[in-house]
């Protein structure tokens, strides 16, 4: 699995595959931001997933688009403080992050009957 940020002024596929060795190896855009730049022209902003040429189960999509907003350093930063204190800062980033939990488990059960 092999996570990047990616821009462009296109909007991108959120799944495609390209075939390695007769199988496909899927990759998956997420996190889409849409912006415009001084001369009005659309630009995007996206982080992109590519698995291995073998099918990425549930655990994985979900696992993948996790990391590609929250490194594992940032999960237990923000765990920690909001154990630690519970100060409304903390707690509002716990929240977010719980809620990209959420999100990213949805994603990834529409991403599932996109491949099939």
């Amino acid at each position: 699995m092999y996570i990047t940020k990616r821009e462009g002024n296109e909007a991108p596929q959120q799944l495609s595959y390209i075939r390695k060795f007769g199988c496909k190896a899927y990759t998956l855009a997420f996190d889409i931001q849409e912006s415009q730049s001084e001369t009005k022209e659309s630009h995007f902003s996206w982080t992109e997933v590519q698995f291995d040429a073998t099918p990425p189960t549930y655990g994985e999509i979900v696992a993948a688009i996790i990391r590609g907003r929250y490194s594992a350093d940032d999960v237990e930063a923000i765990t920690n403080n909001y154990l630690l204190d519970g100060s409304e800062i903390h707690t509002q980033e716990w929240r977010a992050m719980q809620q990209w939990r959420k999100d990213a488990k949805e994603l990834a059960k529409s991403v599932l009957s996109l491949m099939e």
